[in-house]
């Protein structure tokens, strides 16, 4: 008798109707992904078998395949990141020397090479605290925290507390951190000099307009001192200068997001005649 095939529409309805041959298990519905545990086979059951349970095979389960579970799959809870499993990634928690209540430790952070500095833009203390005198003198003045790493061990440890040289109260100095190397920038939104403010003669004419200080690291010593006081060349109160900071080899840019000139305001001709379009500021380390 000569073969003959049978129709395509023929095949689909003897596999529903006929048991064994759908996919899934022989009491299944026609959903072939169940959660359900079922019984050890080498059906696609929820068993122990190679189908698309929770067995060993290749499932959705908790076996070795490439499902969901525990196993090796593709479903595991926590890859590897670099090879490194999931649970020792995290090296250290670290805390501020001083921490207190409201601080914000952590509210912006950096990290270069084997140091990281962490703002705390809430902190309190003024100008003449430090890390083995801390005071809260200045509530929201900010400030700054230097961690370096030590390889052998791999741990982090504070190298220094850094506050700006005319920390006020509102200046949340810490608000932007960035770091390069020796090189650290921080900014502190609502501190309130004017563009005539200075490191050696500082005002708060202007509320809220904003700085930036640059620190350096003497490598010889690892201390770190205030190299600049920075202020936008039209500084105006409000302009948020410093709330957001970066730094290469010596260039530091500083943003100020609700400075208010419009498309044709510039350095030598600012305006006012817009709400809040922003600005941002470049300044050469080799001037200071």
């Amino acid at each position: 008798m000569r073969n003959a095939s049978l129709p395509l529409a023929l095949l689909v309805s003897l596999s529903l109707a006929l048991p064994g041959m759908g996919c899934g298990s022989s009491d299944a519905d026609t959903d072939t992904d169940t959660n359900t545990t079922g019984e050890s086979g080498t059906d696609d059951d929820n068993g122990d078998g190679d189908g698309d349970g929770d067995g060993d095979g290749d499932g959705d389960g908790a076996g070795d395949g490439d499902g969901d579970g525990d196993g090796d799959g593709d479903g595991d809870a926590c890859e590897p990141i670099f090879g490194v499993p999931c649970d020792q990634l995290q090296t250290d928690y670290l805390k501020a020397s001083n921490a207190g209540d409201f601080d914000r430790f952590g509210l912006s952070v950096a990290v270069s090479g084997d140091t990281l500095v962490v703002g705390a833009s809430e902190e309190n203390g003024d100008a003449a605290s430090t890390a083995g005198a801390p005071n809260d003198n200045a509530s929201l003045a900010g400030a700054a925290y230097v961690f370096v790493r030590d390889t052998a061990a791999n741990t982090w440890s504070q190298q220094a507390y850094l506050k700006a040289s005319n920390a006020g109260a509102d200046d949340y100095f810490g608000s932007s951190i960035a770091l390069s190397g020796d090189t650290l920038v921080v900014g502190a939104v609502g501190e309130s000099g004017d563009a005539a403010s200075t490191a050696g003669a500082p005002n708060d004419n202007a509320n809220d307009a904003g700085a930036a200080y640059v620190f350096v690291r003497d490598t010889a010593t690892n201390t770190w001192s205030q190299q600049a006081y920075l202020k936008a060349s039209n500084a105006d109160g409000a302009d948020f200068f410093g709330g957001s900071v970066a730094v290469s080899d010596d260039t530091v840019i500083v943003g100020a997001n609700r400075e208010d000139g419009d498309a044709a305001s510039t350095a030598s001709a600012p305006n006012d005649n817009a709400d809040a379009p922003g600005a941002a500021y470049v300044f050469d380390l080799d001037q200071f």
